[in-house]
């Protein structure tokens, strides 16, 4: 029993590379964001005390018994029944809020939160600010969520309780820099890794569930003929077959097929890639063919957490290999070298490992050179296209006299950690 104890134990809280997580943040962070700005389209029509949901509309939609914790203090407690089981206080720091001054500068630091997340810059406090931000935002107005907002707020407090800012993030690469940490992925827990594995799984279980369980139409077949057919859902052009017997036969049970294994046989290795194949596909046609914002992205990009830290840096490594032939060799000035520090943070910007650097010109560092350095560093994009921003930082990074003149080389991991 302790050692099926230790195993059970090892499983859950085993150490790895938090590379998946901060892949998961970048995206997260990003979708947190398009949603967000996608509000502000009828944003006082919403949220506003003369909206369509006023604040007392809102709170009686939810459950106006709960108890709320609200900028005004923990509110409805007195209210609730006695005779009921007391449920948890939500977090709603909108909760009593009708200033709409007051709500628009809420929701504009939501939105700087979840910019700051995407790119990781202050990462622990940021995910923590976006996800108190985001759940009062869903308490605000509950009449307007879908399925695509659920799968928003929980990988949002996934990330709040995860170390996602210690990869691929601005926290990272600031620290590389300053040299006060060194090159190698920092091992840490991956319990909400995890977390996020199974509850991808169990949202497909019980969307299968309820569809065979309970569903006449998913039991026949002829289900995806109904709802493709549903004008609320319509977006784009398909062709007519598509949406008719035989073909809604096959992608009747195609859907349940792939929500049964990305349930089950997602975590049997061999199958894992081809499964979540099949759910990119899937996904894929619902989000060009119905109308449901994001969702797709978002459950997709939760995909990346069944992979470990150490696969994910493997991969494009083996991706920078494969299209070597763009590999370039930047000149710096003779007798000039990187700094440690910067070393590493060219290294880290460089995943691909497609750019290195020689002390062998009699001039200084070219525009072409910058360019091809920026242009072959994915970790370089967002600020690569700014004028002369990535200049200043190669500037920046080579001193004179300094015996390191290229970046440390990135290796694959030998040991492969599991997610």
């Amino acid at each position: 029993m302790r050692g099926w104890l230790k195993s059970v134990d090892d499983f859950w809280f085993a150490k790895g590379s938090p590379t998946s997580l901060g892949v998961l943040r970048i995206f997260i962070g990003f979708f947190a964001l398009l949603d967000l700005l996608m509000l502000t389209v009828s944003f006082s029509d919403w949220f506003g005390e003369k909206s369509f949901v006023p604040l007392a509309a809102a709170k009686q939609y939810i459950d106006p018994m709960d108890a709320h914790f609200t900028l005004l203090g923990l509110e409805n407690f007195l209210h609730a029944q006695p005779a009921l089981p007391a449920s948890p206080p939500r977090i709603d720091l909108l909760g009593g809020i009708e200033s709409m001054p007051v709500i628009m500068a809420f929701y504009s630091i939501v939105v700087i939160a979840a910019f700051f997340t995407m790119i990781g810059l202050w990462s622990k406090v940021s995910s923590i600010v976006l996800a108190v931000g985001v759940v009062s935002i869903h308490h605000r107005n509950g009449v307007i969520l879908n399925g695509a907002d659920t799968v928003l707020r929980l990988s949002i407090l996934y990330l709040a309780l995860s170390p996602c800012g210690l990869a691929c993030s601005v926290d990272r690469l600031r620290a590389l820099w300053k040299g006060k940490i060194g090159p190698e992925a920092p091992q840490v827990s991956l319990w909400t890794q995890k977390l996020v594995q199974y509850n991808v799984a169990l949202l497909y279980f019980t969307t299968f569930w309820l569809k065979f369980g309970q569903g006449m139409t998913w039991r026949n077949l002829t289900a995806t003929y109904y709802s493709a057919h549903i004008n609320e859902f319509h977006k784009f052009w398909t062709p007519e077959f598509m949406n008719r017997p035989p073909v809604t036969y096959i992608t009747s049970l195609m859907t349940l097929v792939i929500e049964l294994s990305l349930a089950t046989l997602v975590f049997y290795r061999p199958a894992r890639n081809w499964v979540l194949l099949g759910g990119l596909l899937l996904h894929g046609f619902i989000e060009y063919s119905m109308n449901i914002p994001l969702f797709g992205f978002l459950v997709c990009s939760l995909y990346i957490c069944f992979y470990s830290g150490e696969e994910i840096a493997a991969f494009f490594l083996k991706l920078g290999q494969r299209y070597k032939r763009f590999a370039v060799q930047v000149s710096l000035p003779t007798g000039t070298g990187f700094r440690l520090g910067p070393a590493h943070f060219l290294s880290a910007v460089d995943p691909m490992a497609l750019v290195s650097y020689k002390s062998d010109s009699d001039r200084d560092i070219t525009a072409r050179d910058v360019k091809r350095s920026w242009t072959r560093s994915l970790g370089a994009w967002p600020i690569g296209w700014i004028p002369g921003a990535w200049r200043r930082v190669l500037l920046s990074a080579v001193e004179p006299g300094v015996q390191i003149t290229e970046a440390t080389p990135q290796k694959s991991p030998k040991k492969k950690v599991r997610a």
